[in-house]
C-alpha cells in the first residue's frame, strides 16, 4: 500500500499504473490534504460489456415493422406519399 499526494501522482501517474500492472503494489492512495481520498487498484478481470443480442430469440418483430402508417405520420405533421 502506497501513499502519494494528488500533486505528486500527477507527474508520477504513468509510474503508479506500473507499479499497480506489476504487481508491485496492491493498491495506491492518493490523498489530498493528507487524506486519501481516491484507492487505485488493479481490475483483475475486466467486465463482461456484451448487450449486443442479448434479447435474441426472445420476441419476434413483424415483417412490416418499419412500414409508415397514415396516422403516425399525421402525428408527426406529415403525410405518407
Amino acid at each position: 500500500m502506497q501513499y502519494v499526494s494528488i500533486v505528486d501522482a500527477k507527474d508520477k501517474f504513468a509510474e503508479l499504473i506500473t507499479l499497480l500492472n506489476q504487481n508491485h503494489q496492491e493498491e495506491v492512495y492518493l490523498t489530498f490534504g493528507g487524506k486519501p481520498i481516491i484507492k487505485m487498484s488493479r481490475v483483475e478481470e475486466a467486465p463482461v460489456e456484451n448487450r449486443i443480442g442479448i434479447a435474441k430469440g426472445k420476441f419476434t418483430i413483424p415483417a412490416d415493422f418499419d412500414k409508415w402508417d397514415e396516422e403516425i405520420a399525421e402525428m408527426f405533421g406529415g403525410s405518407i406519399k
